[in-house]
């Protein structure tokens, strides 16, 4: 140990390089091992994380599509399953909470009362959900987290027992959870659960959103729940044939759904920095080849005082392992910063992403890979060493002529290595760019600029008739478009997208076992003008469109071209989830829902004032300041209700932004990533050719005194880098077409065989690795014969 510091402070400049090079390579890993650990490897906060599933229903007949649990169908799974400890049941609920400084919307769950118990989680103070509770017409009572109790209650146990009052409707606080619960589904927000059962039974056709939460009994395989899943629901499609008979389930680990969305682009860019770093590697065992080169009259005197193989091969190896440790240390401060960029570049909504950090397992990966790398890199020239007999290390120190053909061939595979991988790197990053840029080019199908919403929730008790709920609304449009700097506003049941119902034309119901589902949404007249949804046939609505007047709906262009093929749509009649028919008025642009590069469905639009509407979103078009025009909103509010809370102010342009840097982020890493790569690798056959021109300086001097003109030299070293280079090339377009598919998940109208992409990243990387072996074979048509002759 004393003597490789020794040696390598005799090489600083060798020594920065090699830390330098290695450190970004152990940093990038251990940073996106870091984010991989805390979201994918470690198991879910609860006792029971290791047999926690998801369940949910699917409609098999047509398009396989996921659906929620109806309450009967999951009572039945409950009750008749043979492998699960505890099925439970939770939906989501928003409520407005009064009783403080002022109204407030709050985000919590209805839930089972063995919801708990799936979890393995109790309260910490009071108790959980009993039968009398969880049933229709229960008492309303209400367990809250430890944030909420804290923030309500000032965390006094005293206050146990007290209530809160949700949608004007006061719970009585039975139980607080321990302190940082979360569920993490749906962002980890709720600070509430309510008792599940005291819902209305909707019937076996009714999908109220719910979603089972499963606890697998102890060493039951996830196979063994489907199966027995599949079994009752079979039965079910026997005894209830009008609701169930294309009835499907799907159960799944609750870690890895949580995870689903983000899965594919952690593992890519896993592979990414691995490949960033193998490369690292074959670049500083090309340094230590020429560098143990270069030390052979040092290896020669070793061994001709005793050393034996095994000692040389030690010290070589601790060399190496030194130079890894030093990298290491260096990349614990890189990965300390290159988390943090992670995390930035991750969907802010990903779940677990405050459970990401740099801790003792980090640290352990830190030291694994720093001494596998210091084992990798030094074995090249350590096995060299080892291979060599006494007699060919004292003749190589005497000889001048070069390195041995065998060694060469040695050091130009591990650049073909470098080129291979760069060019997979360069091949996947010009995928991602060319897929991101389609991906900005997509139009959602409206104009989001100057665009913000609001949600508003209007209380029951307090809105219970529609003609209350339709004058709440038309007053607050009237009141919204006063305001100074708005230039024009409307109300629609959410952006965007609204709710899913099933969707029959002209009284012909779609057969049964192809059911059609269409996005539905309530709008009032002015919306499709302020989004620029163009209208394309008939009109849009009018405030003439009201209750008590014919019913009528709007179509969008992809239902239109669907269902009423080559004739006009406008005058049909469509109607929605069992609802009133109505006729069709016009046909307007499709908009897509889910984001650009989401799969979305045909949509149905209905008049505000045609249909109760106790849940929408006010949408506003303003160039004023965000924090001006929500507080010229809040006072109008205050006006007509000063008991209603407001959501918050979501920016649509943002949002819209938000959905496509989603994939930002991965390409913007994998395109760094394969910039480092393609630089190591043009450094790394720099440093081959080099070292080549280096070591047949003799051979040049003698080319060019016996007549061989300047570009002869030229071109004979310029072939040497060609040929590295083009091996590189096709083994490296060999695994890009092998390993890019694995891409298909994150590209947007991109193929992962796209040849353009192929073709154009080759000669990228060839035209780099030639501008790298030019500067070698230029400095060797300036070799002087005599001199080099002379030298010899």
């Amino acid at each position: 140990m004393r003597y490789a510091f020794r040696t390598l402070r005799k090489s600083p400049g060798f020594a920065i390089v090699v830390i330098l090079t290695l450190s970004f390579g152990i940093g990038a890993n251990t940073a996106i091992f870091s984010v991989v650990d805390g979201l994918l490897l470690r198991p879910l906060p609860y006792p029971t994380s290791d047999r926690l599933t998801l369940l949910w229903e699917t409609e098999t007949a047509g398009e396989l599509r996921e659906v929620s649990l109806s309450v009967e169908n999951y009572q039945d799974w409950r009750d008749r399953n043979r492998v699960f400890a505890h099925l439970a049941a939770r939906n989501g609920s928003r409520t407005t909470l009064t009783g403080g400084a002022q109204a407030e919307y709050v985000e919590g769950s209805n839930v089972t009362r063995n919801f708990f118990d799936a979890l393995g989680v109790q309260p910490v103070l009071g108790r959980g959900f009993n039968a009398e509770e969880d049933r229709v017409g229960g008492p309303p009572v209400a367990i809250v987290t430890s944030r909420f109790f804290e923030r309500w209650f000032h965390g006094d146990p005293a206050a146990l027992g007290k209530t809160i009052t949700l949608d004007g409707t006061a719970y009585s606080v039975v139980g607080v959870l321990p302190a940082g619960f979360r569920y993490p589904l749906y962002h980890g927000r709720g600070e509430y659960f309510l008792p599940l059962g005291r819902m209305p039974l909707e019937g076996r056709g009714s999908h109220p959103g719910l979603s089972g939460i499963g606890a697998l009994r102890p060493g039951v395989p996830l196979a063994a729940a489907r199966a027995d899943i599949a079994r009752i629901t079979r039965e079910l499609a026997v005894e209830y044939p009008a609701s169930n008979a294309t009835a499907g389930a799907g159960v799944v680990w609750m870690k890895d759904r949580l995870m689903n969305d983000v899965q594919a682009t952690l593992f890519v860019l896993l592979g990414a920095v691995a490949f960033v770093l193998l490369i690292g590697c074959a670049n500083v065992a090309n340094l230590l080849l020429a560098r143990a080169a270069g030390r052979r009259q040092e290896m020669a005197v070793r061994a001709a005082l005793g050393a034996s193989q095994s000692v040389l091969v030690k010290q070589l190896l601790t060399e190496s392992l030194v130079l890894a440790s030093l990298a290491g240390m260096l990349g614990i401060a890189l990965a300390w910063a290159g988390l943090r960029v992670l995390v930035a570049l991750l969907p802010a909504n990903t779940p677990r992403l405050n459970e990401v950090a740099l801790d003792a397992r980090a640290l352990a990966f830190v030291m694994v890979a720093s001494l596998l790398t210091g084992l990798a890199f030094g074995l090249a020239p350590a096995l060299q060493v080892a291979r060599r007999s006494l007699a060919d290390a004292i003749r190589d120190s005497r000889s001048r002529s070069g390195e041995s053909g065998s060694r060469q061939r040695g050091r130009r595979y591990l650049v073909v290595a470098e080129v291979a991988l760069s060019l997979v790197l360069l091949t996947g990053a010009g995928l991602l760019i060319e897929s991101f840029e389609r991906l900005l080019a997509a139009s959602p199908g409206f104009r989001a600029e100057q665009i913000v919403s609001v949600d508003f929730g209007l209380p029951p008790q307090r809105y219970q008739r529609p003609e209350k709920q339709a004058a709440f609304f038309n007053e607050l449009l009237e009141r919204t478009k006063a305001i100074h700097g708005v230039e024009s506003a409307a109300v629609a049941n959410g952006m965007f997208g609204g709710l899913q119902q099933p969707v029959e034309f002209d009284g012909r119901r779609g057969d049964l076992k192809n059911p059609i589902s269409t996005d539905f949404a309530l709008v009032t007249p002015d919306y499709f003008r302020l989004l620029s949804v163009p209208v394309k046939r008939g009109r849009p609505f009018r405030d003439a469109d009201r209750m008590g007047s014919p019913a009528v709906c709007i179509i969008d262009d992809s239902m239109a071209a669907a269902y009423f093929p080559n004739q006009d749509p406008i005058g049909r009649r469509v109607r929605t989830g069992g609802t009133e028919w109505a006729e069709v008025v016009g046909v307007v642009g499709h908009v897509k829902n889910y984001g650009v590069d989401q799969t979305s469905r045909i949509e149905t639009y209905r008049p505000v004032a045609q249909v109760p509407l106790s849940f929408g979103s006010l949408v506003i078009k303003s160039a004023e300041s965000r924090t001006a025009l929500m507080a010229a909103l809040r006072e109008e509010v205050r006006r007509i209700d000063a008991d209603l809370p407001m959501g918050r102010l979501i920016d649509v342009e943002e949002s819209v932004a938000q959905g496509r840097a989603d994939k930002r982020g991965a390409t913007t890493l994998l395109t760094l990533f394969a910039g480092i790569a393609l630089a190591l690798a043009a450094v790394g056959l720099y440093g081959v050719i080099s070292y080549a021109v280096t070591q047949r300086t003799r051979e040049m001097g003698v080319r060019l005194a016996l007549g061989a003109q300047r570009r002869d030299i030229l071109t004979l070293i310029l072939a040497e880098g060609a040929r590295v280079t083009a091996l590189g090339v096709v083994v490296g377009l060999g695994c890009a077409s092998a390993l890019t598919r694995y891409l298909k998940s994150l590209l947007f109208e991109v193929s992962p065989f796209d040849l353009r992409v192929f073709v154009a990243t080759a000669l990228l990387m060839t035209t780099v690795a030639l501008a790298a072996a030019f500067v070698p074979a230029w400095r060797a048509t300036r070799v002087d014969p005599l001199a080099a002759l002379r030298n010899e």
